[in-house]
């Protein structure tokens, strides 16, 4: 493990607005990772709609995530306003990062500061000498950005001068949830209403972005700004390395400014015994830097800032502190090939150590010069002046290590170009080197747990614990752990101009996770799904890892005790545990034969039936269920039959439906077993077909006239079709069956003839049967009337007729039994006169 430098696998920044009237785009993260490879994410913790872009970096590259596009969603504005936009950059390695506003003008960068930049107390530095310009659209200003890394975080804001948005000098209070941000802005372009020393608290760690827009200088106007560490990541010494500004008006000239956390705080410059000025809280120095540095002591913790730039254009940086902090490693990317000056700080005895790229003899210590006024500190403007390949050996978009193998230096970078714009930051470590001890294994009962505090070189361990444990490594081993094994453990290490500190880590060594099953024998329905109950023991939420025989799946986030997991066999599975996991990282892997569950899959029941194979209207048609089951029985049968009528047995016995209506019907049929398996719908369309429309005539026949002949007049409702004929003619004969092959278009030929013997009234029944097997009949009266009448009659008056004179004729006809009915008489003159019952006489 190497002090890296301004590195991290977590990250928090809000970022500022800038104003789009000089130029706020493209806007960028450049990452770059160290010896691991890392799988990087960029989120908005609190803007569900972000959604979260995942990079895989290789070990020691870089690479530019261009964020124009969400810009809308990651400026914090409108400012004095909880907004969703905060940035969460997390990692599986190291990585250093910064945020990079603009290209060509107005450009700027902010060096992320992962845990080190989080903190519950913060003062704001800024410069006070330049203004920002003024007539942009929307105007600029200086500010700053609050970030919450928790929900429910309390804030409370005390303003050295009235903001943008009403607030006036005094405190006021906000609360944010994790992942928002709130933009304070100034009120006054004038850089001595600038919002410097106000102070921030919270109940939660934020992290807080400074920024100070379009900043004029002459011509030029530049942006300039930085993300900040707490208070308690400030210190009380720190060294200034100029840069490159030069303006007409302060010509190779950096300015400093100073900013005590506590009342009453000396500043001291070069060594000097006596103090260049006497503070409280919220005011600040304003220093000078015409030579190469300048070594800034104070009394109390304070910030400082360095405003700086390349000619005319200015950036700004808030410095380190130099006692006890820096890095051994620092991996960085240059960001344009414009003019690049890379400062270095660091111990005489480090000058010689240095590699660039892994490769020594580079950096060198002609490149160095002594700090005045301090105890044996150098420093570095490297510079094509002084390394003229240094464009080579560092060029713009590709990731650039330095590395010390004796101690621990600060770096930082000063990019850009005199007409388009500045770029200054610091990536070494800004937080007091401490030996941070942290557990680098799990903590589960019966495992070798693996501890670790900060490798440096030239230090001394010391590592005390429970159960008499010590150890004088930086990574001591705690062998197949107890439950004992659980306490503090102290590491006291001696670093060489530091002194001797203690820290310390707290270990609970976890009980393994069990497991207990509730059931352990299913049988469910083919496609359906079913649950597996379990009991478990450990720290939620656990994880499960299982098996059916041919695949392992995992099961995530199980929050409750009494928990269970869906699954879908397809076919008879046994279901074994390979392992849990809980969330101390606990796993139990010794149990991965143990069943969970076995399921027997039944296959989903088959739906059928038959029905007789003669179905006719208004009568009755007979249904016979054919379904069949897998494992279990059928319980359920849904008929539908298609003409409005349902039925639902719990029987399957035969049954007869009766069709009121001749045509087609869809019937349908489903069934359920008695473990709830539901059938697909069986449909089958059935042809209802009509009955015949039976018809015969009625003869007039007389007993001694001939034979009666019946002439069938059927016919058929649907298509033509052939009858088949069942005649009773009542005659005291057996019923006579007729079975011609004439269709309903011949019947005038069907006529059969009976000979009758004896007069009176008799009913004659037709069947009729179509081909289709639907059977109807008909009955109607039928008389055989008796023997013919016999015609009788005389000439009342026999002697000659004259003309004109009546002919008196007797009738004397007869018939038996009955009477006669009609009288015909043809009078021999061509002429015939109808005489009917009423008007006969005898």
């Amino acid at each position: 493990m190497n002090c890296f430098g301004q590195t991290d696998t977590e990250f928090w920044f809000g970022a500022p607005a800038i104003t789009p009237g000089h130029e706020n785009t493209p806007i960028a993260f450049r990452i770059t990772s160290y010896e691991k490879p890392a799988v990087v994410t960029i989120s908005e913790p609190a803007n569900d709609s972000f959604i979260p872009i995942v990079i895989n970096l290789a070990a020691y590259s870089t690479i530019s995530e261009d964020l124009t596009a969400y810009i809308s969603s990651i400026e914090s504005k409108p400012s004095a306003t909880a907004l969703n936009f905060g940035i969460l950059i997390t990692s599986s390695a190291n990585i250093s990062a910064y945020y990079e506003v603009g290209r060509t003008k107005n450009p700027e960068i902010f060096p992320l500061k992962g845990i080190t930049a989080k903190g519950l107390d913060f003062i704001i530095p800024s410069q006070t000498q330049f203004d920002n310009r003024t007539g942009l659209t929307p105007n600029a200003n200086n500010g700053f950005v609050i970030i919450a890394t928790e929900n429910n975080t309390s804030i409370d804001i005390t303003l050295t001068h009235p903001d943008g948005d009403g607030h006036s000098t005094g405190t006021f209070t906000i609360v944010l949830n994790k992942g928002q941000t709130y933009a304070i802005i100034g009120s006054s372009s004038s850089a001595s209403l600038h919002l410097g020393g106000s102070e921030i608290k919270s109940n939660k760690p934020i992290s807080i972005t400074i920024y100070d827009d379009s900043i004029f200088v002459g011509g030029s106007y530049d942006l300039a700004g930085d993300q900040i560490v707490p208070v308690i990541n400030t210190g009380s010494e720190f060294i200034v390395v100029r840069g490159a500004f030069s303006p007409t008006t302060f010509p190779n000239t950096d300015l400093y400014f100073v900013w005590p956390t506590v009342d009453g705080t000396q500043i001291y410059l070069n060594g000097n015994p006596s103090p260049i000025a006497t503070l409280n809280k919220g005011q600040s120095y304003k220093g000078v830097l015409n030579d190469n540095s300048v070594y800034i002591t104070t009394s109390n913790p304070s910030y400082v800032l360095q405003f700086t730039g390349v000619g005319s254009e200015v950036a700004e940086t808030s410095l380190p502190s130099i006692k006890c902090t820096g890095s051994d490693i620092v991996s960085f990317v240059r960001s344009t090939n414009e003019t690049f000056t890379l400062n270095l700080i660091c111990k005489v005895d480090e000058v010689n150590n240095f590699k660039l790229n892994g490769v020594s003899g580079i950096i060198t210590s002609d490149l160095f010069f002594d700090v005045p006024g301090t105890s044996g500190w150098k420093a570095a403007r490297i510079n094509t002046t002084n390394l003229p390949n240094l464009n080579t050996l560092v060029p713009n978009g590709v990731a650039t290590s330095v590395s010390n193998t004796s101690g621990l230096f600060h770096l930082g970078f000063l990019n850009g170009g005199a007409s388009s714009g500045a770029r200054l930051g610091y990536f070494s470590n800004y937080s007091k080197v401490t030996m941070a001890p942290n557990l680098i294994t799990k903590s589960c009962l019966g495992s070798d747990i693996q501890l670790a505090a900060k490798l440096l070189n030239n230090v001394i361990y010391n590592w005390s614990g429970p159960n008499n444990f010590t150890s004088n490594i930086y990574n001591p081993m705690i062998p197949k752990s107890s439950i004992s094994d659980s306490g503090y453990y102290y590491v006291q290490s001696t670093i060489p101009g530091c002194g001797t500190s203690i820290d310390s880590i707290h270990i609970t060594v976890n009980p393994l996770p069990t497991l207990q099953l509730v059931k352990t024998l299913d049988t469910l329905c083919l496609g359906s799904s079913k649950l597996i109950n379990i009991n478990l023991t450990g720290k939620s939420p656990w994880t499960i890892v299982y098996t059916d025989g041919n695949k392992y799946d995992t099961v995530k986030n199980l929050i409750h005790a009494n928990s269970s997991f869906s699954v879908n066999p397809t076919d008879f599975t046994i279901y074994k545990i390979k392992n849990i996991i809980d969330s101390n990282t606990c796993n139990l892997d010794t149990i991965q034969n143990l069943i969970l569950d076995t399921m027997r899959v039944t296959k989903l029941p088959t739906a059928s039936f038959t029905y007789s194979s003669v179905h006719c209207e208004m009568n009755s048609t007979g249904f016979t269920d054919s379904s069949i089951a897998d494992l279990d029985k059928i319980t359920n049968w849904n008929w539908d039959m298609g003409n409005g009528t349902k039925y639902y047995f719990n029987n399957n016995s035969p049954f007869n439906q009766l069709f009121s209506t001749w045509g087609k019907d869809t019937v349908k049929l489903s069934v359920v077993s008695s473990l709830g398996c539901k059938s697909d719908t069986i449909s089958k369309i059935i042809t209802i077909n009509p009955l015949p429309v039976v018809g015969f005539t009625i003869p007039n026949v007389c007993l001694d006239g001939g034979l009666a002949v019946f002439k069938d007049t059927s016919s058929h409702k649907s298509v033509p079709t052939t009858f088949s004929y069942i005649w009773n003619f009542n005659a005291g004969l057996s019923p006579i069956t007729i079975a011609p092959t004439y269709s309903n278009t011949q019947l005038i030929s069907n006529h059969p003839s009976v000979l009758y013997n004896k007069e009176g009234d008799y009913l004659v029944k037709l069947i009729v049967t179509s081909s289709d097997g639907c059977v109807d009949s008909l009955l109607k009266p039928f008389t055989i009337n008796g023997s013919n009448p016999n015609a009788v009659f005389k000439v009342l008056k026999d002697s000659a007729l004259c003309n004109n004179q009546d002919v008196i004729i007797k009738d004397s006809s007869w018939v038996y039994p009955g009477k006669v009915g009609v009288l015909h008489v043809f009078w021999g003159d061509g002429n015939d006169t109808l005489i009917t019952d009423s008007k006969i006489g005898n």
